[in-house]
């Protein structure tokens, strides 16, 4: 009864227990299998060690046990997973129940490194590094485990189709979580796959001789600035203060390289029959810096650029400006001596030519580039393949036909019927027209609650984002009293390794429709939102606009169509800010 066959290999799992029993601190211990899907499977340990799980070096301890195994196990029998406990769970008989004993990644466990096999999982390991920004990945890793959210596993999936022509999909990333079963799917693919992949690629578009239609976000954003005028309600602020010693003509350099890398940063709109077209300018306002001698000088201008009523038919769509703060600077007797000067960067973008991620994008390359120009060096930056312009092309070329139609059909069904609106008991009525008028309210989660609903995700499956949006969806239930409940929800809408490194508008919104049953428990909600989100996901290009003029709700000027609540994980990647 306790030998068992992992890997191809057969072992003793009393063998395992003996080793690890003759550790001084162990005081039980026991080995089993876990079955992670349908062709996966792992050794796990669990060691009964009270004195180091109330205060002890775990860490240390585990490195111990480990060391122990490998001197007296062969490689393939020292368990994967080591879990202290500060005993093993019991049944009312004295015997070990098994069924009581936690999954590996709904507590903190330590994994043995085991290096990718073979030319196919060593390639897959190689995406994995690049996405989740790791120096080593084994083949027993759990994805999601590491850092993993729907976010990267969607950049993952754009590199799996790039580097090996197959099309493996979200899900059954969720599915097959570790990097070993993954390379087996690849595989797979690889041997049954008979029809070509469908891999239309983004590439440079010939526009010398075609208007630049704007993109379907763009375009709606386009008409909303018709219909309400110049206003500043879909503003990108950007505001960085500069402390130190602040090379600023490597500063100037640097926002000049990024406007002119990024060609949307130097595009306007014109009318053009009944929307608009991108006009791309060669050249860009010369960014110069600004002395501010006055506090409220500097406040007023900051404010200014962050409220500024962009116009879309006559304005350029990204403001830049310098200021140098000599607010405190003291002046004697003696030539002026400076005791502070700080430099304050403004950058103001219109929504429809940026979102998050492109604020990250901006601050990364800001910083490249301003560390190597203040060393005397050319851009490291690798040349972009396309611009947003090209993006907009492909977008529609590959929206229509049997593509779309595909697409439209799962929203059509999966958001027939839904509520127009979602009644709440407020202490006021709702206006007769829709205002931005409101306010904010913050809460922190304890670090403790934080890593308990981390690990409650990991234990089942699932992201951090559907536990959330999942205990989300049932306070609105409850506030509203209503079962069937659709959330927004932006997604940023870059599954094509092309579009990661362009400033541009790329987020589509997508409606989360969850059925929050009174009979059903959490954890069955939170497998629903999961299978809600990955059916949403694999239906994520059709623009949230097209998505709403094919549907045609009957619209109201009291509340927005197909959901008034929106809900957002930020988890876009920004660097961190580390200028020499």
């Amino acid at each position: 009864d306790h030998q068992v066959k992992v890997r191809g290999f057969r072992i003793e799992l009393g063998e395992i227990e003996n080793a690890l029993l003759q550790h001084p601190q162990v005081n039980d211990a026991v080995a089993l299998v876990r079955e992670d899907g349908a062709d996966y499977s792992r050794l796990i340990a669990y060691v009964a060690a009270p004195a180091v799980k109330e205060g002890g070096d775990e860490a240390g301890f585990i490195d111990q046990l480990y060391r122990q195994l490998q001197q007296q196990l062969p490689a393939y029998a020292v368990p994967s997973v080591v879990l202290v406990l500060a005993a093993l769970p019991l049944t009312a008989n004295g015997k070990l129940d098994r069924s009581a004993l936690p999954a590996p990644d709904s507590v903190e466990a330590r994994t043995v490194y085991l290096a990718p096999e073979g030319a196919m999982e060593t390639a897959l390991a190689r995406l994995w590094m690049e996405v989740l920004q790791r120096e080593q990945v084994g083949r027993e890793d759990n994805f999601f485990a590491l850092g993993g959210h729907s976010l990267l596993a969607t950049q993952l999936a754009s590199r799996i189709r790039d580097e090996f022509a197959v099309e493996l999909s979200i899900r059954e990333l969720f599915e097959q979580q570790h990097l070993k079963a993954q390379a087996r799917s690849i595989e797979q693919l690889l041997i049954t796959s008979s029809q070509p992949l469908f891999d239309p690629a983004i590439s440079k578009a010939n526009t010398d001789d075609q208007p630049l239609l704007l993109s379907y976000a763009q375009q709606r954003l386009w008409f909303l600035n018709q219909y309400a005028g110049p206003n500043a309600v879909y503003n990108i602020p950007l505001a960085l203060r500069l402390s130190g010693d602040v090379d600023s003509p490597a500063l100037i350099k640097s926002l000049q390289a990024i406007v002119q890398r990024h060609e949307i940063l130097r595009t306007r709109f014109a009318a053009f029959e009944d929307s608009a077209i991108q006009c791309k300018d060669d050249d860009f306002p010369a960014i110069h810096i600004e002395d501010i001698t006055d506090s409220l000088a500097l406040q007023t201008i900051a404010l200014s650029e962050q409220t500024y009523k962009f116009d879309l038919t006559q304005d350029r769509l990204c403001r830049i400006r310098v200021l140098r703060d000599l607010t405190h600077q003291e002046r004697h007797s003696e030539p002026a001596t400076v005791v502070k000067i700080d430099f304050i960067l403004l950058v103001t973008m219109h929504h429809s030519i940026a979102d998050a991620w492109s604020l990250g994008i901006f601050f990364k390359e800001l910083i490249t580039l301003y560390n190597a120009f203040k060393q005397g060096v050319d851009s490291p930056l690798t040349p972009l393949q396309i611009q947003y312009s090209d993006y907009a092309i492909w977008q529609r070329q590959i929206l229509q036909g049997e593509f779309l139609e595909n697409q439209l059909a799962y929203w059509r069904k999966q958001l027939s019927g839904v509520s127009p609106v979602l009644y709440f008991p407020t202490d006021r009525p709702r206006p007769e027209e829709q205002t931005f008028r409101g306010s904010s309210e913050t809460i922190a989660l304890t670090k403790e609650l934080s890593s308990q609903l981390q690990h409650f995700s990991n234990a089942h499956g699932v992201t951090l984002y559907m536990t959330l949006l999942s205990a989300f969806a049932v306070l609105l239930a409850r506030y509203s009293g209503q079962q069937d409940v659709a959330i927004g929800t932006p997604i940023a809408n870059r599954n094509r390794k092309e579009t990661e490194d362009l400033i541009g508008f790329f987020v589509n919104t997508l409606v989360m429709r969850l059925d929050i049953h009174p009979q059903s428990n959490f954890i069955q909600l939170v497998k629903n939102t999961r299978e809600v989100a990955l059916q949403a996901y694999a239906h994520q290009d059709v623009p949230f606009e097209q998505l709403i003029e094919y549907l045609n709700p009957q619209r109201s000027i009291l509340h927005s169509p197909m959901g008034q609540v929106m809900f957002a994980l930020q988890n876009v990647p920004l660097p961190s800010a580390n200028l020499s």
